[in-house]
């Protein structure tokens, strides 16, 4: 448990106050599933698809674009699933202290490809030329509050988190890239499994 208490799985309540335009948790009291990361591994992603599809699910997929070939790929996966696509810039470096301009092509550069208006960052990190834009493009700013710590590839961390930490209008992050390739669908399963059995809704964005 000493991992839990020293690193941030959920963001601090006075940051979740002072940025109340950023969502943090959903309104609605329904569990939101989001993937980051996705583009850059179609196959994987696929997986993924296929598991939610199973369980008849939706997720957002917060997408990069490093590979434009393997973007494409994914998107059609995503779209012919009915999944939700949103902006996670065009590659994953950060934009925080950035200036204006390069915040705003990083942003901007994929499009209007997605089929939502939601955005974040990379590393989730941000600040007020990001909220300019956001606010501007009318982008809706979403953070966490169940950050799984999946990419370490620790099962059974993300499993403790998860049972710890997920609550009924818990916005979870899960990654789909590399270092999660060998354990995603494990700890997706465990995920919903342990969510239906707490008898917690996941947001199915039907409104």
């Amino acid at each position: 448990m000493n991992f839990l208490r020293k690193n941030i799985i959920t963001p601090p309540l006075i940051v979740q106050k002072l940025f109340r335009g950023v969502m943090f948790k959903n309104k609605r009291n329904k569990v939101i599933l989001t993937i980051d990361d996705s583009g850059n591994n179609p196959s994987q992603t696929l997986k993924i698809v296929d598991l939610l599809q199973k369980h008849r699910l939706k997720a957002i997929f917060f997408l990069n674009q490093d590979n434009s070939l393997k973007f494409s790929q994914t998107i059609k996966i995503l779209n012919k699933n009915s999944q939700i696509t949103a902006n996670h810039c065009l590659n994953h470096s950060s934009i925080f202290l950035k200036k204006y301009s390069y915040q705003e092509n990083q942003i901007l550069a994929n499009g209007n490809k997605f089929n939502s208006n939601y955005f974040r960052p990379p590393y989730g990190r941000f600040d007020h030329n990001t909220l300019k834009i956001c606010t501007k493009q009318k982008l809706k700013l979403m953070l966490w509050s169940l950050f799984t710590y999946d990419f370490l590839k620790d099962i059974e961390l993300s499993k403790k988190i998860i049972a710890n930490y997920l609550k009924r209008d818990s916005i979870a992050v899960f990654h789909d890239n590399f270092k999660t390739e060998k354990i995603i669908i494990d700890i997706l399963e465990y995920f919903i499994d342990f969510t239906q059995k707490k008898g917690y809704e996941f947001e199915d964005f039907k409104t």
